[in-house]
């Protein structure tokens, strides 16, 4: 019953969709003195995914900012993790182009891959090879806009919604940034880690070496 509202509910909301107007030129090039790039990325138990902004501040200190780029995936049938959506999350955003709400993500990114299980481990690497750790920030679920990519949004509310074709305020502000809340966990306190396991052996001396042996040589 429950998905069928949803679907009536989608259905209704259909036509609103022609309502969305992107437009092709979003910026004054040769106004513009300064450029920059935000990505910012989220997942939840339906689905994944990053969006970008570009900021541009004319000439005149107008400041503007703009999506230019997003995608999501659907999370997989098979029951995953929260963490590990948000890691795939963190990937898309990584091969667009580096902001998360997920602590434990930047907490797995921060660290060498060998560090982490398989699932995790090949996916860090790959952010490596594309990203510096030190370019990923933490940002609060308000201010995000990939949560309404990852939570989904009727046609709508969409075409209204300011929040995602704009970004957050503060990317529109000089030197504009996000209210950090960052609380980076322990290695130790995240999951994945690599288990580790170290053999020690130890041979005890036969009496016959011990005949032949001073001062830790072996002498014949």
């Amino acid at each position: 019953m429950e998905l069928q509202c949803t679907w009536l509910e989608l259905a209704q909301n259909i036509d609103h969709i022609n309502e969305i107007k992107i437009p092709r030129f979003v910026i004054e090039i040769e106004d513009s003195m300064y450029f920059e790039l935000q990505g910012f990325c989220d997942a939840s138990q339906q689905a994944y995914g990053a969006c970008i902004f570009l900021k541009a501040i004319t000439k005149g200190t107008k400041i503007s900012s703009n999506l230019i780029c997003s995608k999501s995936k659907v999370a997989p049938l098979k029951a995953t993790s929260l963490p590990r959506l948000e890691l795939c999350g963190a990937l898309i955003l990584a091969q667009l182009m580096n902001k998360t709400d997920s602590t434990i993500v930047l907490s797995w990114i921060r660290c060498s891959s060998k560090t982490w299980k398989t699932f995790v481990a090949n996916r860090i690497s790959e952010i490596h090879e594309l990203t510096n750790a030190s370019d990923w920030n933490h940002v609060g679920t308000a201010e995000n806009p990939a949560d309404i990519l990852s939570r989904g949004s009727t046609a709508q509310l969409l075409a209204e919604n300011q929040f995602w074709w704009k970004g957050p305020t503060w990317l529109q502000e000089d030197n504009g940034k996000p209210s950090y809340n960052e609380e980076i966990k322990n290695v130790d306190e995240v999951p994945e880690r690599r288990q580790v396991a170290v053999n020690h052996h130890i041979t005890r001396r036969s009496k016959m070496s011990t005949k032949f042996l001073k001062d830790d040589k072996l002498y014949l």
